[in-house]
This record gives C-alpha cells, sequence and structure tokens, in this order.
C-alpha cells in the first residue's frame, strides 16, 4: 500500500504566518507578488479574516485583476522601491 504524506493546507500556512506575524485586526497588509497563487491566497485570508486595508505588488497589467479580487491598493516594485498604481488616489 502507497501512502502518501500529508500536507497542510495553503490557507492554514498562511493563517499562521499571519498570526505569527502579529498581525491585528484592521491593520494593513503588504502581499507581495499579489497576483500570483500564494499572493491571491494571503489576500483572501487578508480581506475575510483580518479586514485591513491591502497593497500587493504586482505587474501593471495585474492591477485591475486585483482590484476585482479585493486589493485596495496595488503597486509595482521598482529598484528604488514601490511604486504607487497610477489610478491610485
Amino acid at each position: 500500500m502507497n501512502k502518501r504524506p500529508r500536507c497542510r493546507e495553503l490557507p492554514d500556512s498562511l493563517g499562521a504566518a499571519l498570526v505569527m506575524g502579529g498581525l491585528r485586526k484592521g491593520e494593513s497588509v503588504l502581499i507581495h507578488n499579489a497576483g500570483g497563487g500564494v499572493g491571491l491566497a494571503a489576500l483572501d485570508i487578508a480581506k475575510k479574516d483580518w479586514g485591513g486595508p491591502t497593497y500587493g505588488t504586482a505587474s501593471p497589467g495585474k492591477h485591475e485583476f486585483l482590484r476585482q479580487r479585493g486589493l485596495d491598493h496595488p503597486n509595482r516594485l521598482s529598484q528604488s522601491g514601490l511604486v504607487a498604481s497610477a489610478e491610485a488616489e
């Protein structure tokens, strides 16, 4: 009989990382690579469980998609740091 190893589900791991990071309800969250698989899962958890403003880094082509998924402030990274989206207020 071939048993498969047990794995933690991704949201549990992300939730533990957020809790261990000391995040409190209502605090803002910065998600690097928000348009990737782990970033999208982190966004879902942050919006559902913490409710604070969400910031995320992604290429400009993903900004509208991420807004539709609930990201409050999409940004991109440059060599000098974060660059706010052109549509940001």
